[in-house]
Protein backbone atom coordinates (compact mmCIF):
# COMPACT_ATOMS: atom_id res chain seq x y z
CA UNK A 1 0.00 0.00 0.00
CA UNK A 2 3.04 2.32 0.46
CA UNK A 3 3.56 2.51 -3.23
CA UNK A 4 0.21 3.32 -4.02
CA UNK A 5 0.30 6.30 -1.30
CA UNK A 6 3.42 7.47 -3.23
CA UNK A 7 1.81 7.89 -6.24
CA UNK A 8 -0.99 9.77 -5.46
CA UNK A 9 0.70 12.90 -3.92
CA UNK A 10 3.89 11.76 -2.41
CA UNK A 11 2.39 13.16 0.77
CA UNK A 12 1.65 9.39 2.62
CA UNK A 13 3.77 6.66 2.65
CA UNK A 14 2.78 3.41 4.66
CA UNK A 15 5.90 3.81 7.03
CA UNK A 16 4.43 6.90 8.17
CA UNK A 17 1.65 5.07 9.82
CA UNK A 18 1.38 5.07 13.43
CA UNK A 19 -0.58 2.67 14.99
CA UNK A 20 -1.92 2.37 18.59
CA UNK A 21 -1.68 -0.22 20.95
CA UNK A 22 -3.92 -1.91 22.56
CA UNK A 23 -2.22 -1.74 25.35
CA UNK A 24 -1.47 1.62 25.48
CA UNK A 25 -5.37 3.06 25.22
CA UNK A 26 -6.09 2.05 28.64
CA UNK A 27 -3.18 4.73 29.83
CA UNK A 28 -4.10 7.42 27.43
CA UNK A 29 -7.94 7.18 28.72
CA UNK A 30 -5.91 7.63 32.15
CA UNK A 31 -4.25 10.70 31.14
CA UNK A 32 -7.05 12.13 29.86
CA UNK A 33 -9.52 11.74 32.51
CA UNK A 34 -7.02 13.47 34.74
CA UNK A 35 -6.63 16.35 32.59
CA UNK A 36 -10.58 17.09 32.87
CA UNK A 37 -10.46 16.38 36.96
CA UNK A 38 -7.77 18.64 36.75
CA UNK A 39 -9.95 21.36 35.44
CA UNK A 40 -7.84 22.42 32.82
CA UNK A 41 -10.07 21.88 30.13
CA UNK A 42 -13.20 24.02 31.25
CA UNK A 43 -12.43 27.16 30.21
CA UNK A 44 -13.96 28.35 27.09
CA UNK A 45 -10.52 30.00 26.35
CA UNK A 46 -8.69 26.67 26.62
CA UNK A 47 -11.65 25.22 24.79
CA UNK A 48 -11.24 27.69 21.58
CA UNK A 49 -7.62 27.25 21.71
CA UNK A 50 -8.13 23.50 21.33
CA UNK A 51 -10.87 24.18 18.30
CA UNK A 52 -7.89 27.13 16.65
CA UNK A 53 -5.19 24.34 17.04
CA UNK A 54 -7.55 21.44 15.67
CA UNK A 55 -8.82 23.83 12.62
CA UNK A 56 -4.57 24.87 11.91
CA UNK A 57 -3.85 20.94 12.07
CA UNK A 58 -6.54 19.72 9.53
CA UNK A 59 -5.63 23.21 7.45
CA UNK A 60 -1.67 22.10 7.49
CA UNK A 61 -2.43 18.02 6.46
CA UNK A 62 -5.31 18.59 4.34
CA UNK A 63 -3.74 16.94 1.32
CA UNK A 64 -2.64 14.18 3.17
CA UNK A 65 -6.40 13.98 4.76
CA UNK A 66 -7.66 14.29 1.40
CA UNK A 67 -5.48 11.60 -0.51
CA UNK A 68 -6.40 9.34 2.25
CA UNK A 69 -9.94 9.24 1.88
CA UNK A 70 -9.14 9.14 -1.87
CA UNK A 71 -6.58 5.88 -1.29
CA UNK A 72 -9.19 4.08 1.41
CA UNK A 73 -12.99 4.92 -0.23
CA UNK A 74 -12.15 5.98 -3.80
CA UNK A 75 -13.96 9.01 -2.95
CA UNK A 76 -12.92 11.82 -5.01
CA UNK A 77 -10.55 14.81 -3.66
CA UNK A 78 -13.14 17.78 -4.58
CA UNK A 79 -16.10 15.59 -2.64
CA UNK A 80 -14.40 15.40 0.12
CA UNK A 81 -13.44 18.91 0.05
CA UNK A 82 -16.88 19.64 -0.03
CA UNK A 83 -18.65 17.45 1.89
CA UNK A 84 -16.27 16.65 4.68
CA UNK A 85 -13.16 19.20 5.06
CA UNK A 86 -15.18 22.11 4.54
CA UNK A 87 -17.97 21.29 6.85
CA UNK A 88 -15.26 20.67 9.43
CA UNK A 89 -14.29 23.77 8.58
CA UNK A 90 -17.02 25.57 8.68
CA UNK A 91 -18.60 23.72 12.50
CA UNK A 92 -15.27 24.96 13.73
CA UNK A 93 -15.55 28.51 12.69
CA UNK A 94 -19.11 28.68 14.00
CA UNK A 95 -18.66 26.92 17.29
CA UNK A 96 -15.39 29.61 17.89
CA UNK A 97 -17.86 32.44 17.17
CA UNK A 98 -20.93 31.45 18.88
CA UNK A 99 -19.51 29.64 22.02
CA UNK A 100 -19.46 32.48 24.02
CA UNK A 101 -23.00 33.21 23.69
CA UNK A 102 -24.09 29.32 23.38
CA UNK A 103 -21.89 28.22 26.98
CA UNK A 104 -24.09 30.86 29.14
CA UNK A 105 -26.13 29.70 31.84
CA UNK A 106 -29.79 30.05 31.05
CA UNK A 107 -32.30 30.84 33.78
CA UNK A 108 -35.79 30.55 33.52
CA UNK A 109 -38.50 31.26 36.52
CA UNK A 110 -39.93 28.43 38.06
CA UNK A 111 -43.19 29.41 38.67
CA UNK A 112 -44.27 29.07 34.89
CA UNK A 113 -44.23 25.22 35.84
CA UNK A 114 -45.20 25.34 39.50
CA UNK A 115 -46.87 28.02 41.00
CA UNK A 116 -45.33 26.26 44.91
CA UNK A 117 -42.28 28.09 43.64
CA UNK A 118 -43.67 31.56 42.80
CA UNK A 119 -40.12 33.43 43.13
CA UNK A 120 -37.59 30.57 42.56
CA UNK A 121 -35.34 30.68 39.68
CA UNK A 122 -33.60 27.85 38.07
CA UNK A 123 -30.55 28.16 36.28
CA UNK A 124 -29.47 25.85 33.56
CA UNK A 125 -25.44 25.60 33.73
CA UNK A 126 -23.55 24.11 30.24
CA UNK A 127 -20.37 22.68 31.47
CA UNK A 128 -18.51 19.96 30.23
CA UNK A 129 -19.22 16.38 31.96
CA UNK A 130 -15.68 14.55 31.07
CA UNK A 131 -14.55 12.56 28.70
CA UNK A 132 -15.74 10.60 25.54
CA UNK A 133 -15.14 8.11 22.71
CA UNK A 134 -15.97 8.97 18.89
CA UNK A 135 -16.23 6.30 16.71
CA UNK A 136 -16.52 7.99 13.13
CA UNK A 137 -18.10 6.11 10.77
CA UNK A 138 -16.26 4.75 7.27
CA UNK A 139 -18.41 6.78 4.62
CA UNK A 140 -17.43 10.35 6.09
CA UNK A 141 -14.66 9.77 8.07
CA UNK A 142 -13.08 13.22 8.50
CA UNK A 143 -16.62 15.03 8.73
CA UNK A 144 -18.34 12.15 11.54
CA UNK A 145 -14.96 12.12 13.31
CA UNK A 146 -13.87 15.54 13.81
CA UNK A 147 -17.73 17.33 13.98
CA UNK A 148 -18.19 15.90 17.57
CA UNK A 149 -15.24 17.49 18.73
Amino acid sequence: MGKEHSAVSGALSESALEYTSIDSIGGTVSSLRSTFASGQTRSLDFRKQQLRALLKGMRAEKKALLDAVLLDLNKSTIETDMYEFSAVEFEIGLMLENMDKWARPQSSWLSMLQPAFLMSRSEVRKEPLGTVVIIGAWNYPIRLTLLPL
